[in-house]
Order: structure tokens, then C-alpha cells, then sequence
């Protein structure tokens, strides 16, 4: 793409995450003028992209780029006593799933014991939900009441209401997620057993791709893998249904990721802030929290080698 003219730009609030190790302390909602192109359709060169900024509107606290390509080297913090401050608060591999050809095309990726093992999941919740698959998608205005209900319920009983990161703390609007579903921009799945949701995801559209933006299963049925279930019937729906061009993963890395995705690209997530005092101490007090979880992986993974050492060297002298 090689114009700042074709990028498409909206209003929007973008949440700019407070987070140690895993925990989720505060999300504070950004107003913005937000970057809403999809990554895989942006030019390499974020240097160029960042000299082209459009100006940050009167109502606005920041021009985001929510998922930029970036290559090599680039600073995390710049202009921090300037007019605009700009702060990368993330930058990781993406994962993502191309989903043009057929399902089966797509499964064949799969090795044969991989493919296997997914389809006895599949299999089994089946048997022990009756002998048939109850999955629902919500894509209309009126429907989303309904999935909000169910996606709050499910991620309350889940492990990520305990460390902040539940879907009530996304904070979406009503009016927002209406607006997006009368624009067929939401997809909402849910997985049923007996008459019971146990597992959802929330995705939305962006830029002729759909984004994984939030799951949760019902841990009472855990042995059966629902999120599992549920990603298969997914994507076959999907590849069936042809109107988007990339599944993505979005942010956080997890083995299931890695292991369904057949594409990845390396993005940050760029904050161009107005300066000012607020601001400036939202970035340093994110960035004093990313390196303060930085500094406890690496003493835990210090202790747990020296744990490690410490064992080894008492079965070592018990065995003398």
C-alpha cells in the first residue's frame, strides 16, 4: 500500500493495558483515532507510516496503530517531553489462518496425528452431548444481548476473571457492538451441551479479516476440550462461508495459536499521545510495569534453574 490516503481511520476508545505477569490491573480506555486497516494489508516500513500521521483530533488523546508491521530495531519511547509522545506498547509475532481454499485443504496442513487427535475431540464432544454439535453464531444487532449474557456468564466462571481479564473488562459499549453487528462486523460462536453454553468466542471484523478478540470456556467441561471444539467448528464455518480473508489471532502467545495458525508477521502497537502530564505518566507507568514483569520471569526462571541444580545435586550425593 502505497498511500497514507487509502488507510482507513476511526474514532474509537483504545484500550491502553496496565498489566503485571499476567494480570490485568486497569484498562484505560484511550480516546483515539485509531488505524482500523488490517495488518497483513500495511506497508513494512513503519518509520513511513509514522512521518505520515494524520494530526491528533481535538476530541482525541492519540493516533494508534493497533497492529503495525515492524522489522529490526525500533525505539519503544519517543518525543516523551515533546508534543506528542510516541510509545510502542507492544510488539510480538502475530498468528494467523488465510482462509481461502477449502476446509479440507486447510486440515491437510495437519499431521496425520495432529488431524486425528482434533477430530476425536470433535467426536467425543458429540457423544457426550447427545450424538450432535450444537453451535450457534450471533451475528445480528438484536442477538447481541443474548451473547453478551452468555460471553459474561461463561468468562466469569472462567481463570481470566481472576487475573482482570474476564469480558466484562473489555469495556465495549452496547451502542458500539450494535453498530458493528447492523454492519455485519461481529461474530459471536457459541458451543452448546444438553441445552448449555460452555464455550464462546467474540470476533469482529476488520479490513476484510476476522479478529479473535475474546473466549472462555466452562471449566466444569474442560476434559472435553470445548475451545478446541468450538475453534474447529469455527474455522470450518468460515472456509465455508468465503467473506473473510484472514483468521486473526491477535495478541498473546499460546501453543493452540502457534498450532492452528499457518501464517505469523511480527506488529507492534503504537501510541502517538498528546503530550502532557496525564499521558506521560501512563507511559511510564506502563513501561515501569513491563519492566518490572521482565525482571520477575527472569529471577523466576533463575530460582527454578537453581531448584533444578539444587535437586539434581541431592540425587546425585543419595545415589553415592
Amino acid at each position: 500500500m502505497g498511500s497514507m490516503e487509502k488507510l482507513v481511520w476511526l474514532r474509537r476508545n483504545e484500550p491502553f493495558t496496565l498489566r503485571f505477569g499476567r494480570f490485568t490491573l486497569k484498562a484505560i480506555q484511550v480516546p483515539s483515532l485509531s488505524l482500523q486497516t488490517h495488518c497483513m494489508d500495511l506497508p513494512r516500513d513503519l518509520a513511513a507510516t509514522l512521518s505520515e500521521l494524520p494530526s491528533i483530533p481535538p476530541d482525541c488523546e492519540a493516533v494508534v496503530l493497533p497492529a503495525h508491521p515492524i522489522e529490526g530495531h525500533f525505539p519503544r519511547l519517543k518525543g516523551f517531553f515533546g508534543p506528542v509522545i510516541r510509545y510502542i506498547s507492544k510488539a510480538e509475532l502475530r498468528y494467523l489462518i488465510h482462509l481461502r481454499g477449502t476446509f479440507q485443504d486447510y486440515t491437510s496442513g495437519f499431521s496425520s496425528r495432529r488431524r486425528s487427535v482434533l477430530t476425536r475431540h470433535v467426536r467425543r464432544f458429540a457423544e457426550f452431548s447427545g450424538g450432535s454439535l450444537d453451535f450457534r453464531v450471533f451475528t445480528r444487532p438484536e442477538e447481541m444481548p443474548e451473547f453478551v449474557g452468555i460471553a459474561a456468564a461463561l468468562s466469569q466462571r472462567s481463570y481470566k476473571a481472576k487475573i482482570g481479564a474476564a469480558f466484562k473488562d473489555l469495556a465495549i459499549r452496547p451502542e458500539e457492538l450494535s453498530a458493528a453487528a447492523a454492519g455485519d462486523g461481529i461474530r459471536g460462536y457459541v458451543l452448546y451441551s444438553s441445552g448449555k453454553a460452555v464455550a464462546y468466542y467474540f470476533c469482529r471484523e476488520q479490513g476484510g479479516s476476522l479478529l479473535y478478540v475474546h473466549s472462555a470456556y466452562d471449566p466444569g467441561h474442560a476434559k472435553l476440550s470445548p475451545g478446541t471444539v468450538l475453534l474447529w467448528l469455527i474455522l470450518e464455518s468460515l472456509f465455508a462461508e468465503q467473506r473473510f480473508e484472514y483468521f486473526d489471532f491477535l495478541w498473546g502467545y499460546y501453543p493452540y495459536k502457534i498450532a492452528f495458525a499457518r501464517t505469523s508477521i511480527r506488529v507492534a502497537c503504537v501510541f502517538s499521545f498528546r503530550g502532557g502530564v496525564r499521558n506521560r505518566g501512563l507511559v511510564l507507568m506502563h513501561l515501569a510495569l513491563l519492566t518490572l514483569t521482565k525482571w520477575m520471569r527472569a529471577m523466576t526462571s533463575r530460582l527454578r534453574m537453581a531448584g533444578m541444580v539444587r535437586a539434581l545435586g541431592e540425587n546425585l550425593i543419595r545415589r553415592t
